[in-house]
Order: C-alpha cells, then sequence, then structure tokens
C-alpha cells in the first residue's frame, strides 16, 4: 500500500493483499479440482493439520469434527494411505499457514516418503526454507521445493520463481493461474491480478490487474478488493482516485474483516484535512485492533502508536494557537481607553472680495487630534 505513514503501511500491505484462500465448491469443473493447492496462499492437509495443532496450544477449542479429522490424518500416516482432505471449515479459515511444529514435521515426512506426495514435500520444503527445522536445513527445504516444482505444484513454483527469478518457474507461475482463473476460480483471479500488476511472468498490465482484480472480489475474494484499492490510492498504473479506494475499503471493513478497517484508517489519514475525521478514523483503527490477526496484530500497535502521534501533533498545535488567541484576547481586554474628549474645532471666515459677503464655517482639527 502506498498510504500515509507508508512504512508502516507498505509492510502491512503484504500481509493483507498477499493471503488468499480458495475453497474448492462441489460444482467445479474437474480441471479446478484441488485448486486451493495451486497457489501461493494454499490449504491442504499438511498445513491444516499443523493449524490444528497451534490452535490446542493456543487453548482453541475444536470441534469435534476437527478432531476425528486430526486422528485420521495421525492414523493414516502411520499406515501408509493417502492423507484426509481437509475439512470445508477448515478451508474456509483461509490459507497461507506454513507448517510449525517439528510434531507435524514427523508425520508430513512419512506422507513424503510413503506417498511421495509432493504437496507433502512442498510444506516440508517451506517449513525447512525458514531454518526453524532441527533436523534438515533451508538449502534441504529448496530442494525439496525443486522436486515439488518437477511435479508441478504451484505454491512450490511460486516459492522457486520468487527466489531464484528463473524464467522457467516465473512464467509457469503465471501460466497456472492464468488457465484457473479463465475458468472462474477466484484464487487464481487474484493471482492472475497481482502477475500483472508486477510483471510476474508477463508483461505489468495495470489495466488487466485492476480488471482481475474486480472479478475475484466480485467472486467473494475481499483480498483482492484491498488489492484494487491500494492501486487506486497509489495510482499504480491507474489514475488516482482516493474516493474509490476508500469505497472499496469500506466495502471490506464493514464486511468484518480487520484489514479493510485498518485501510480505511490509513487512507482517511492521507485525505485533505483528517483532523475532521478524528473520530471516524479511531473508530476503524480500534476496530481492526479488535479483530486483528496474530499476524497483524504487531503492525497494528505500529499503526496505532503513529495515529496517536498524528493527532496528537495536531492538538498540540490547536492548543498553540488557542492560547495565542486566548493572549491576544486577554490583551484586548485588559485594554482601557481614554476618556472620550472633545476635539478640537476651528471656525474659519473668509469675506468675498467681491460683495463683501462673510462665510464662517466651523470643521474639526484632524492634525492635531482629539
Amino acid at each position: 500500500m502506498r498510504l500515509y505513514v507508508s512504512p508502516v503501511l507498505g509492510a502491512v500491505a503484504c500481509a493483507m493483499v498477499g493471503a488468499v484462500a480458495a475453497a474448492p465448491t462441489d460444482d467445479a469443473p474437474a480441471s479446478l479440482y484441488d485448486s486451493y493447492l495451486q497457489f501461493p496462499t494454499r490449504v491442504d492437509c499438511y498445513n491444516a493439520y499443523d493449524r490444528a495443532l497451534a490452535d490446542e496450544e493456543d487453548h482453541v477449542a475444536l470441534t469435534p469434527a476437527v478432531e476425528n479429522w486430526m486422528e485420521a490424518f495421525e492414523d493414516n500416516a502411520l499406515d501408509g494411505q493417502p492423507c484426509p482432505m481437509p475439512l470445508p471449515e477448515q478451508v474456509a479459515r483461509g490459507g497461507a499457514w506454513v507448517v510449525q511444529s517439528h510434531e507435524a514435521e514427523k508425520l508430513i515426512l512419512k506422507y513424503a516418503r510413503r506417498n511421495r506426495d509432493p504437496v507433502a514435500l512442498t510444506e516440508l520444503g517451506l517449513y525447512w526454507t525458514t531454518g526453524h527445522s532441527d533436523a534438515y536445513q533451508p538449502d534441504e527445504g529448496w530442494s525439496a521445493l525443486e522436486e515439488a516444482a518437477k511435479a508441478g505444484v504451484p505454491a512450490a513454483i511460486s516459492a522457486l520463481s520468487l527466489r531464484t527469478g528463473d524464467p522457467r518457474y516465473v512464467a509457469q507461475a503465471f501460466d497456472q493461474p492464468k488457465a484457473a482463473a479463465e475458468l472462474g476460480d477466484p484464487a487464481a483471479m487474484f493471482r492472475l491480478g497481482q502477475a500483472y500488476r508486477d510483471g510476474g511472468g508477463t508483461r505489468a498490465d495495470a489495466k488487466a490487474a485492476l480488471g482481475w482484480f474486480r472479478k475475484s472480489a466480485e467472486s467473494g475474494n475481499w483480498r483482492a478488493t484491498l488489492a484494487a484499492s491500494e492501486m487506486l490510492s497509489g495510482g499504480m498504473g491507474v489514475k488516482k482516485d482516493m474516493d474509490e479506494a476508500l469505497r472499496l475499503a469500506r466495502v471490506v471493513a464493514k464486511g468484518g474483516h480487520a484489514e479493510g478497517a485498518y485501510m480505511v484508517a490509513a487512507l482517511m489519514l492521507q485525505m485533505p484535512h483528517p483532523e475532521t475525521r478524528e473520530g471516524e478514523i479511531r473508530y476503524w483503527v480500534d476496530l481492526a485492533n479488535a479483530n486483528a490477526s496474530p499476524s497483524l496484530k504487531g503492525q497494528m500497535s505500529l499503526f496505532t502508536g503513529q495515529v496517536d502521534g498524528v493527532f496528537e501533533k495536531y492538538h498540540a498545535a490547536q492548543a498553540a494557537r488557542d492560547r495565542q488567541q486566548a493572549e491576544r484576547d486577554a490583551a484586548v481586554s485588559t485594554y482601557v481607553p481614554r476618556q472620550r474628549q472633545a476635539c478640537p474645532t476651528k471656525t474659519v471666515c473668509l469675506v468675498d472680495r467681491f460683495t463683501g459677503v462673510q462665510n464662517c464655517t466651523t470643521h474639526t482639527d484632524y492634525w492635531n487630534g482629539c
């Protein structure tokens, strides 16, 4: 986002528009099978299991269906059976979750070794590249991603395209979402919009990017709405339109998404005379803080401090102006004018030399004062 206090907003923009979940539908075309696995932001059985473990650790109550699913995941890993598909409620939470636990790592390794599942290799590769594994190094993670990319797993291809810039991976990272987007996949539409916006695997085309973001948003992807808002607010290859950018951000905010509330506040701060909207700006900041995900809370804390700083400076300046006005008013109120006196006058008489008529006039002396 190219918004007010850009260092914060630029960082948060990645969090806001860099994570998308696309849930498969019962009537999706066969070519879209498991389409939610096809992008860097994904939900699959492996990261869904790790996420459930994280919920348990955070004392989040799991539904009985999720508990049963976790047992099936563990049993299948030991029995050499395929990984069970994640439940709709898990898919609906969205993607971009990277495996974080050693417990999940061990079970995913069993799937990878017994079934040679490239999606399992992808999740392991992404985990190992973070450097958090006790047993595997980042280089081994990139090797796992290369193997998964050979099998065509888009998340692996995308990760490698970003890391290496290899034209093969970059082109594949563009072609895969393009095909799915044309078939109506909202996540693919979003990914394609990003590619056109950034010139990833294709020539940058801001108009096409905005068009795909709109299609994705109209299909239910609120992150695409924020991406479009970002383009309009920053004039990123399109005519700058702060009013439309704000309108789009409001749509997301009113849908209950903290990222939308955050963006509304940030956009309002850029507009003329934000001090006249302080109440509304603080409302959206508070709403974003109340609903922010753990990954957004840190950024929101920094942003909230900056918002406070902006208005504190305004109020300090206003207080200084008020003091100056009070001092001027006090100076006026202490002035006591002299008692009014009659102004001096002079009488001048003139005689007409032809007629002898005398004419006298009395006037105020405007030189010597009153």
